[in-house]
């Protein structure tokens, strides 16, 4: 069993994250961080909470970081969310393993 193996639940047919999202204006230096003690994966932008942009902008990220669809779950207006991937919950997990704790898009 890994660190991120309490980040990471089956759902469905793919596997539901949990993360937090924090709306910082220095988001682009270390977008996603994992967070091993207070197991979430933390997620960072630099865009509002207002009509859904910082959600818009969270979903993106993980598509792009996972190579997978994603969609929220739970925590329309929260910043404790859950996130559905469309990958089995042991291929989150390997990429999340095989992360180095820096994820920036280019």
């Amino acid at each position: 069993m890994t660190g991120t193996d309490d980040i990471v639940t089956d759902y469905e047919d793919g596997a539901c994250v949990r993360i937090k999202v924090i709306i910082s204006s220095t988001s682009r230096n270390h977008p996603i961080i994992i967070d091993h003690t207070h197991h979430v994966l933390r997620v960072r932008t630099d865009k509002p909470r207002e009509k859904g942009k910082a959600n818009r902008a969270v979903l993106s990220l993980l598509n792009d970081f996972f190579g997978a669809e994603t969609r929220l779950l739970s925590g329309l207006t929260s910043t404790q969310k859950r996130i559905y991937v469309a990958l089995k919950k042991s291929e989150v997990i390997e990429k999340l393993d095989d992360f180095t704790g820096v994820h920036e898009r280019c």
